[in-house]
C-alpha cells in the first residue's frame, strides 16, 4: 500500500466488509468503521496514478468545510480484500443518474437542492484550482438524506491560472463535453459548467441524457430550443431550464460561474419551497375539513413573479400575391469540388448528396492553419435536425506552412534603349544699350 497518505485506518475498526461493485481494476466494498458505513475502492497497478491523484486533491479540499465533496477518510490494508491498494471514503447508496431512472420521483424541491448541491461542491473545487472534466449524474452521489456530493476526481486536473486557457486533452464524457473541448481547444472551468448544464436537463427532464433525444447545433452544442416543448408548464421547472440554458451556452465566456449559480439556484429553491409550504398547509386544512377561506390567506404566503401572456402583434402582410408556382417535385442531387492551391494556402473539398424527400448527408475536409485536417461527416433531415460529427487528424503544428514551390520562372527582358537627348543651346540676340550722358 502507497506510503504517501499519513491516516490509516486499523482493520480492527472494520466489519460487515462486503463488495457491491466487482471490477477489472478497481472494486467497491461497503463496509462498517466504527459503527458507520464507509466505502472501500479497491485497486489493481494499472489506474494507480490516477487514483492516487483523486485521493491528493481530496485531501486538498479537505481543510475546507466542504459538505458536497465525496470525504476521504483514509488508506487502510484488510486482509479480507487482499494486497490491492485500499482507500476508505464516506458511503453513499447511489448516484443521481440511478436515481432519475428509478420510479420513486423527485419532487421538484429536491430536484433544485439537489442542483445547489453539485454547484456548492463544484465551486469549491475551481475555488482550489481543481477542473473536474467529467462532471455527469453518474458521478454525483447521493446520500440516505438526498443530499448530492461530487465524486470522481480521477481525471481532474490542477491549473496554475484560473484566469487562462489550456490545453488538458479531451475526456470522454459525451453528451456532456463542452463544444470547445470536442474541437481540441484550450478550455478553462467553464468547461464543467457546460456539463452542469446538461445535469440540470437531465433534472428537468427527470431523465439522464441516454435515455432522452438530444439534438445537436452545428457547432456540437446541445440545441436545447429543442428541449423547450417539451418542459411542463411550471414557471419554476422553465427557470431552472433557463438556468441550463445558460450553462450549456456555445460561448464559454457567457456561461455563469458556479458561485452565482448557488444564489440563482436559492432563488428559485425559496420560491419551491414557499410552493410546497402553502401546498402542503391547505392539504392538512382541507384534510380537516375547513373552509376555503383559509386558502386565500394561505396563498398569501408565497409571491411568485406575475405571470403574462405574449403580446399579440398584427403582423404587416403585403397587398400582393407571387405570380409564380411551384409545381416542381422536390429532386435528388448530389455534388463535389475541391479546391488545392498550395501558393494561397488553400486546400479543401465539400461533397453532399440528398435523395429528394428532405434527407441530406454529405462531408467536408479543411486543412486548418494549425497543420491538422479537419473532417466534417453531416446528416440532415426533418426529423433530427443537423448532425455533424467533426473529426480531426494529423498533429497541430504552430510554425506549419504547406512545401511548395513556385512552377513559374521569373521573367526575362531587358531593359528598354532609349537614345540620350541631344540639345542646342538657344541662340540669343546680344542685347544693345544705348550709351547714358548725365547732364549736369
Amino acid at each position: 500500500m502507497s506510503s504517501n497518505h499519513s491516516n490509516v485506518l486499523h482493520e480492527s475498526d472494520f466489519s460487515n466488509v462486503v463488495r457491491i461493485s466487482p471490477g477489472v481494476y478497481v472494486s467497491v466494498y461497503k463496509a462498517s468503521y466504527k459503527g458507520k458505513d464507509v466505502a472501500i475502492k479497491a485497486f489493481r497497478g494499472h489506474d494507480r496514478e490516477a487514483f492516487e491523484k483523486e485521493v491528493e486533491l481530496l485531501r486538498r479540499v479537505k481543510d475546507k468545510y466542504v459538505k458536497n465533496i465525496v470525504k476521504y477518510l483514509g488508506s487502510t490494508s484488510l486482509s479480507v480484500i487482499g494486497h490491492d491498494e485500499q482507500h476508505v471514503f464516506e458511503y453513499c447508496p447511489g448516484t443521481l443518474k440511478e436515481r432519475l431512472e428509478s420510479n420513486e420521483q423527485l419532487s421538484l424541491s429536491q430536484r433544485v437542492a439537489i442542483a445547489r448541491d453539485i454547484a456548492s461542491g463544484m465551486s469549491c473545487l475551481h475555488e482550489a484550482n481543481i477542473i473536474l472534466r467529467n462532471l455527469s449524474s453518474a458521478n454525483v452521489l447521493l446520500k440516505a438524506n438526498e443530499v448530492a456530493v461530487v465524486s470522481n476526481l480521477r481525471l481532474a486536473c490542477v491549473i496554475p491560472n484560473r484566469e487562462k486557457k489550456a490545453k488538458f486533452g479531451v475526456v470522454k464524457n459525451f453528451p456532456r463535453t463542452a463544444p470547445e473541448t470536442i474541437a481540441g481547444e484550450e478550455y478553462d472551468q467553464s468547461s464543467d459548467v457546460y456539463s452542469f448544464g446538461a445535469i440540470l436537463i437531465e433534472l428537468v427532464r427527470h431523465n439522464p441524457l441516454e435515455n432522452l433525444k438530444i439534438y445537436y447545433t452545428p457547432k456540437k452544442c446541445i440545441d436545447t430550443e429543442k428541449f423547450e416543448s417539451s418542459i411542463p408548464d411550471d414557471v419554476n421547472l422553465k427557470n431552472l431550464y433557463n438556468v441550463a440554458t445558460n450553462c450549456l451556452s456555445v460561448d464559454p465566456k457567457k456561461r455563469p460561474t458556479f458561485k452565482s449559480l448557488i444564489g440563482d439556484l436559492g432563488l428559485i429553491f425559496d420560491f419551491v419551497g414557499e410552493k410546497d409550504k402553502v401546498t402542503n398547509i391547505k392539504s392538512m386544512f382541507e384534510a380537516k375539513g375547513k373552509s376555503r377561506k383559509y386558502e386565500a390567506a394561505l396563498v398569501a404566503v408565497a409571491y411568485a413573479a406575475p405571470q403574462y401572456s405574449k403580446p399579440s402583434y398584427s403582423g404587416y402582410k403585403p397587398d400582393y400575391k407571387p405570380s409564380y408556382k411551384n409545381d416542381h417535385p422536390p429532386m435528388p442531387y448530389d455534388f463535389a469540388w475541391a479546391v488545392k492551391d498550395d501558393y494561397t494556402y488553400n486546400d479543401y473539398n465539400h461533397q453532399e448528396t440528398s435523395d429528394g424527400n428532405g434527407y441530406v448527408k454529405g462531408s467536408y475536409q479543411t486543412l486548418l492553419p494549425d497543420g491538422r485536417v479537419q473532417t466534417v461527416t453531416y446528416t440532415a433531415d426533418d426529423y433530427t435536425g443537423y448532425v455533424a460529427d467533426v473529426q480531426y487528424s494529423g498533429e497541430a503544428n504552430y510554425d506549419y506552412k504547406p512545401a511548395y514551390k513556385p512552377s513559374y520562372s521569373a521573367p526575362a527582358y531587358k531593359a528598354p534603349a532609349y537614345p540620350e537627348p541631344v540639345y542646342k543651346s538657344p541662340a540669343y540676340p546680344s542685347p544693345a544699350y544705348k550709351s547714358y550722358s548725365p547732364k549736369y
